[in-house]
């Protein structure tokens, strides 16, 4: 299933991997394993001093390495390939990237993340390795220059259960909701090359 969410000057895209529930069942116990090894190095948590926290890495080389290639192929790869294929002409993208950083979230319940965007980097994704509930992603495209302060953008709820790979541009912000049960994610950024 592929679905496109349009914004005037944005984009949402999704897919589910196929055969996630394999590659997921694999992600999952590394992740889980690597989290639970950092979870009182202050350098893995970005929730503060407030608990529960978030456990996250942010070495591309440490995340990338605790996964199999074929895994991360099929979820970063394939999907990029298949967004390049259906949207590619419309957005103007390179068929060719670069991955600049991977890594994983592991949200413990009660936890959130703010919004945020990835900077100046061109496409962000999110791979939900983990979700046993409806804790859907927000989207919003801001408006900073709105002529009435009330037309601040639009936001959009993506409900993504486990499997789903999501693309969007790495500026527009987004957030997840406090949890009720874990989360677990891979996200990651990359720039097109020519």
């Amino acid at each position: 299933m592929i679905e496109l969410h349009e914004f005037p000057a944005a984009f949402v895209w999704q897919r589910r991997v196929p055969n996630s529930d394999e590659i997921n069942a694999r992600m999952l116990a590394s992740i889980k394993a690597e989290a639970d090894e950092h979870k009182e190095d202050p350098k893995y948590s970005w929730s503060g001093n407030k608990k529960p926290t978030v456990v996250t890495s942010y070495s591309i080389q440490g995340a990338a390495s605790i996964f199999e290639s074929s895994d991360l192929d099929a979820v970063i790869t394939d999907s990029y390939n298949e967004f390049v294929r259906s949207m590619g002409a419309k957005y103007n993208l390179a068929s060719t990237y670069r991955v600049d950083t991977l890594w994983w979230n592991c949200y413990p319940p009660s936890t959130s993340a703010p919004f945020h965007n990835h900077g100046s980097v061109s496409i962000s994704g999110v791979y939900i390795v983990e979700q046993n509930e409806n804790c859907p992603l927000f989207f919003e495209s801001r408006n900073n220059y709105a002529l009435n302060p009330f037309d601040s953008g639009d936001i959009l709820r993506i409900k993504a259960e486990a499997g789903t790979c999501i693309l969007f541009p790495a500026a527009l912000h987004h957030c997840v909701d406090e949890t009720k049960d874990w989360r677990t994610t891979l996200s990651f950024n990359f720039t097109a090359v020519e």
